[in-house]
C-alpha cells in the first residue's frame, strides 16, 4: 500500500504538468482520504495496546493473589538463588541427614551440635513473613551451627553437627511444634550413647529480640550478641549452670558487651515451668545457646560463632 510519503515522491519526481481543477481537486481528496484512513489505523492500534496492556495487567493481579502466583514467583526466586550460587554469600550447601545419621564411627566428637527449632531463620532471607522462618538450611539457624562446627574442627576441636529436620519430623509423626524437644531429645541421646569423648553438647537457636538488643559490633563490624539459656528444671541444672557461667566469663573477658547474658528459666508463680528443661537432663554440659536475632544477618551471625569457637576451645582445655 503506497503511503503519503510515496504519493509525494512520485509528484516531487514528475514532469512538470499544469493540471486542471479537476485534477487537482481529486488528487487532493484522495490524499485527505488516505490520511485519514492511516489516522484511524494509528488510532486503532494505539487503543489495542493500552485495552492488551490494562488485560495483561488486570490477570496478572489476579494470578498472583488468587492463584498462588505469590509462591510460585518465590519459588522461582529461591531456585534462580541457587543456580547463581549463592551459597557463596550464606555459607556451605547443608544436606538433610536421617535423624539415625549422626557421624562415621571413626568420628570421636567432643562437642555436639544440633537445633532443636531448625527453621529458625532472619528477616534478611523471609521479609516480614512471620515467624521469619524457613525450611532451606541455607537460610536458617542450621547453617550457623554447620559453620560452628567448621570453626571448631579447623582449631582441632572435633565437633560433630547435627542437620536433621525437626520440622518435617514432627510432620510425619502428627506431632504439634511444643514436642520439638522430644525429638531433638532422641537425637541427643543416641550422639550421647554413640559417642564416648563428647564433652559439651550444644542447641544453637537465633533470638527473637531487635536489632539493637541482639547486635555488637567489633572493630567497625556489627556481630550477633550471645546468650546462654539454663533451665533451672533440669536435673542437672547445677553442671549446666557452671558450663555455661564458664562459657560467658571467657565471651566477656575477649570481647566485653558481646555477651547479652546467662539467662536461667525459673519456674513461674505458682512453681511450674515451661514444660520443658531444653534436653539439659540427658548431659551435664549442656549448653542452649541463642546466636543473634531475626535481624540480623548470617554474617554477622558467622562472625559471632567464629569467636564462640574460640572460646569453646578455650573451656574444654580447662575441662
Amino acid at each position: 500500500m503506497r503511503t503519503e510519503e510515496d504519493l509525494f515522491h512520485e509528484l516531487k519526481n514528475s514532469s512538470d504538468l499544469t493540471p486542471n481543477n479537476e485534477f487537482i481537486n481529486k488528487t487532493r481528496n484522495n490524499l485527505m482520504k488516505q490520511a485519514r484512513k492511516m489516522d484511524s489505523r494509528r488510532k486503532f492500534m494505539k487503543k489495542s495496546y493500552y485495552i492488551s496492556s490494562t488485560l495483561a495487567s488486570v490477570l496478572m493481579i489476579y494470578w498472583i493473589f488468587f492463584l498462588g502466583g505469590t509462591q510460585f514467583i518465590s519459588t522461582s526466586f529461591n531456585h534462580l538463588s541457587s543456580a547463581i550460587n549463592i551459597n557463596s554469600i550464606k555459607g556451605p550447601s547443608i544436606e538433610n541427614k536421617p535423624i539415625t545419621d549422626l557421624g562415621s564411627k571413626s568420628t570421636k566428637p567432643e562437642v555436639f551440635i544440633y537445633h532443636t527449632h531448625n527453621t529458625e531463620s532472619f528477616r534478611s532471607f523471609t521479609g516480614e513473613t512471620i515467624p521469619y522462618a524457613s525450611n532451606d538450611h541455607n537460610e536458617n539457624i542450621t547453617a550457623v551451627g554447620k559453620k560452628l562446627s567448621q570453626f571448631l574442627n579447623e582449631k582441632n576441636v572435633p565437633a560433630l553437627h547435627n542437620d536433621a529436620d525437626i520440622n518435617s519430623i514432627l510432620k510425619e509423626k502428627g506431632w504439634s511444634f511444643s514436642k520439638s524437644y522430644e525429638v531433638s531429645g532422641e537425637i541427643v541421646q543416641s550422639a550421647l550413647n554413640k559417642y564416648e569423648n563428647i564433652k559439651l553438647v550444644i542447641d544453637i537457636h537465633r533470638d527473637s529480640q531487635i536489632r539493637s538488643d541482639t547486635t555488637y559490633t567489633i572493630n567497625g563490624q556489627d556481630v550477633g550478641r550471645i546468650s546462654l539459656v539454663v533451665s533451672k528444671n533440669s536435673k542437672k541444672f547445677k553442671e549446666n549452670k557452671r558450663i555455661a557461667d564458664l562459657v560467658g566469663m571467657k565471651i566477656e573477658e575477649k570481647y566485653p558487651g558481646l555477651l547479652r547474658g546467662v539467662f536461667i528459666k525459673e519456674p513461674y508463680n505458682d512453681g511450674t515451668f515451661e514444660n520443658q528443661n531444653y534436653n539439659q537432663d540427658l548431659f551435664g554440659q549442656s549448653l542452649l545457646i541463642e546466636v543473634g536475632g531475626v535481624e540480623n544477618t548470617l554474617e554477622e551471625e558467622y562472625r559471632s560463632i567464629e569467636i564462640l569457637s574460640e572460646v569453646i576451645k578455650d573451656v574444654l582445655n580447662e575441662l
